[in-house]
């Protein structure tokens, strides 16, 4: 049986092109895919013959401007910058282009970071997915990613769990905040 399924993705190529690969295997499956990303991407998912629906600014436009890219990138603070300057302050957008194009999709698979996706999954009563591309999200003190926020704590790779629980633990404390705008959003919609 054929499924409608709805693909979120946000930022570079490299957030992008697993989708479309993704899409094109579901498609070659007999399934209808959209991929609901940045306006900027429009003619690459179209080319390969997905649908495409445009959801929230188009941050592509940001590539151009060198003094976000070196804010975005700063390896102590690129993160926040990202999150808290970049993709959040649009959400609401985000959420009214995701619920307009979930509308008819069977299932949302949403990026690490399309923030909207879950939360317009239960105001729609759809199911979905969250996929994350790479380990970052994952914060294992067996096995400790390196922490764009931290870059000196590299060189305690190898120091093993004893050392990275806490240190995980402060990371997840400082981090916390940064939610807010997206637990503002989901009492805004009755799902907090």
């Amino acid at each position: 049986m054929a499924a409608h399924f709805l693909l979120t993705t946000f930022g570079s190529l490299g957030d992008l092109h697993p989708y479309i690969a993704v899409g094109i295997g579901l498609r070659e499956r007999g399934h209808l895919v959209t991929i609901g990303s940045s306006a900027g991407h429009r003619a690459r998912i179209e080319s390969e013959g997905l649908q495409f629906r445009a959801i929230g600014p188009d941050p592509t436009a940001l590539e151009n401007d060198l003094e976000i890219m070196r804010r975005s990138l700063d390896p102590r603070t690129g993160t926040e910058y990202l999150l808290r300057k970049i993709i959040l302050p649009h959400l609401d957008s985000l959420y009214e282009d995701t619920l307009e194009a979930a509308r008819d999709a069977d299932l949302l698979v949403g990026h690490a970071i399309a923030y909207a996706t879950p939360i317009v999954a239960e105001v729609l009563g759809k199911r979905w997915i969250s996929a994350v591309l790479q380990p970052s999200p994952f914060l294992s003190a067996f096995d400790p990613p390196a922490l764009s926020g931290a870059p000196l704590l590299k060189f305690a790779s190898g120091f093993g769990p004893r050392f990275w629980k806490p240190v995980l633990s402060f990371g997840r404390r400082v981090a916390a905040g940064w939610g807010a705008p997206v637990n503002a959003l989901r009492r805004r919609v009755g799902r907090s």
